[in-house]
């Protein structure tokens, strides 16, 4: 049986049409070599409450100080929902071996269920989403869900993309959960 990197069972995504995975059955990647269009789902298993993983998720203005390759990260505006959902206008530069792009998003969030980013076209990219999904697995764990759809403005950066991929996911993965677990230990002082 896989374990998450806590050692809890992870759970494996029903039906991935093809897998590449950081971890075995856990990721599914669907894109045509000729084409500029991928798609990539990540399904994992954290020993952090929903509370925990969605807040870090959410918190679209600290990025910068976690995220690897995260440059800047600033919301420039914020509508509170009437169903308790919030939109926000996020700004995020990265930057990762020669190249450096900035995303300016719209961000909705679902208190403790879903958060989804649209970008709008860059100079790398022609669009950009990704969802985020959590599913509660008792009070101290949950199941998350990421989605990501892009699509490339060039062939080369495709390639570029298709090297790096697993890398880049698993260490932002990596990073979300090592902020959960900083902010437990920052609560517990």
């Amino acid at each position: 049986m896989l374990r998450s990197w806590r050692g809890a069972p992870l759970l494996r995504p029903a039906g991935c049409a093809r897998a590449r995975a950081f971890l075995p059955g856990l990721s599914s990647s669907r894109h045509d070599a000729a084409s500029h269009r991928r798609s990539h789902k990540w399904q994992r298993v954290v020993q952090f409450p929903v509370d925990t993983i969605y807040g870090v998720v959410a918190d679209v203005e600290s990025y910068s100080q976690f995220l690897p390759w995260c440059l800047s990260s600033r919301v420039v505006r914020r509508t509170e929902g009437v169903d308790g959902s919030e939109s926000m206008e996020a700004h995020v530069r990265v930057g990762f071996m020669l190249m450096q792009s900035q995303f300016s998003s719209t961000v909705t969030l679902s208190p403790r269920k879903r958060v989804v980013a649209v970008s709008r076209a860059n100079e790398h990219l022609e669009e950009l989403s990704f969802s985020w999904d959590f599913a509660p697995l008792g009070e101290e764990a949950c199941r998350l869900d990421l989605k990501l759809d892009f699509c490339l403005r060039s062939p080369e950066h495709g390639q570029m993309w298709d090297l790096v991929r697993e890398k880049v996911i698993s260490d932002y993965l990596q990073a979300f959960q090592q902020r959960c677990a900083d902010l437990g230990q920052q609560k517990r002082a």
